[in-house]
């Protein structure tokens, strides 16, 4: 017997049920302009990105645009991109709660020779989390995103590319496993030539 499919109002809702599952209000800064679907494990094909675990967003927008390539000049080259986008944190490990502290002391345990980290790993420190085993402890425990610090700027690791939405994709939820962070038109952001 064929699937019965959903009426226009059981759609509607299936699809703000699947958009709540976002957070907004990040960014992610590229020197490319044709991303369709974040891969994390691009740095083993460019030596610019360090982690090949995770991409990553932030929610400060000056701090994403470092990440944009610049010329000789210091401007910015044309091509680079801020991507405005959603976020589903799903299972999300931050070091400055009880249950973040928890998974440190359980990796100290499972990695006695890396308790060098632990300072940096309860600072958030990203030389800290961006420890390969570090990453793999937190896969393992069955996280989806983690926080980070950087330059003093908060940012998010995100494990799989379907967890990371365009602001103004469709948000389908039978795409959901789809690593497409559109799956609509639209989203990329303007970027304003720095006055001298």
């Amino acid at each position: 017997m064929p699937k019965k499919l959903p009426s226009q109002a059981q759609m509607k809702a299936l699809i703000e049920d699947f958009k709540k599952q976002f957070t907004g209000g990040f960014y992610h800064g590229s020197p490319a302009n044709n991303i369709e679907a974040f891969d994390p494990t691009r740095s083993k094909k460019d030596p610019m990105y360090t982690t090949p675990h995770a991409t990553f967003v932030t929610r400060d927008p000056k701090f994403a645009e470092s990440f944009l390539s610049m010329n000789n000049n210091g401007k910015i080259k044309s091509g680079s991109t801020m991507y405005p986008v959603n976020v589903n944190l799903g299972q999300h490990w931050n070091p400055n709660t009880p249950e973040g502290l928890a998974v440190i002391s359980e990796f100290i345990e499972k990695y006695p020779k890396r308790v060098n980290l632990e300072k940096g790993l309860k600072r958030g420190d990203w030389t800290a989390i961006e420890n390969a085993d570090f990453m793999k402890h937190l896969k393992e425990t069955g996280h989806d995103t983690f926080h980070v610090v950087e330059g003093g700027t908060p940012n998010v690791g995100v494990f799989q590319p379907q967890n990371i939405r365009g602001k103004f994709a469709e948000f389908n939820p039978e795409e959901a496993a789809n690593p497409d962070f559109m799956k609509a038109k639209g989203g990329l952001v303007a970027l304003k030539k720095k006055k001298k």
